[in-house]
């Protein structure tokens, strides 16, 4: 086999081998929606962050819809430097109040690579 072929053949067998970066999945947050019966799709959004907190995975982004929302949200998973958890505001008027044991929005408790963004 000649060494064109050979290099060929291994640049193959290295791509074939080497996993696909895994895209983490997009969920959606609305107070008019359902942590028990929503699958927190955008057409059946989960209702609270606090809840949706508990069901991220390395990589996944939580779109939350405008509206009120209860602080003391707790971030325990950690996300990844190639694959943070992202909490993003989708849209203007997403408001996190205190909780009424804290005055805090978030928690990050032991996790790492978490991204909060455009919530008030």
């Amino acid at each position: 086999m000649n060494t064109k072929r050979l290099i060929l053949l291994l640049l193959l067998l290295a791509v074939a081998v080497v996993p696909a970066s895994a895209q983490g999945h997009t969920y959606y947050v609305d107070p008019l929606g359902s942590d028990m019966g929503g699958d927190g799709s955008a057409g059946n959004p989960w209702a609270t962050i606090i809840f949706a907190a508990t069901q991220v995975s390395p990589g996944d982004t939580v779109l939350i819809n405008p509206g009120v929302y209860e602080g003391g949200v707790i971030v325990e998973i950690s996300g990844t430097a190639s694959e943070p958890i992202t909490f993003r505001a989708n849209g203007p008027g997403v408001l996190i109040e205190g909780s009424s044991t804290n005055r805090d929005a978030f928690f990050i408790d032991g996790a790492d690579y978490i991204n909060v963004e455009g919530v008030t």
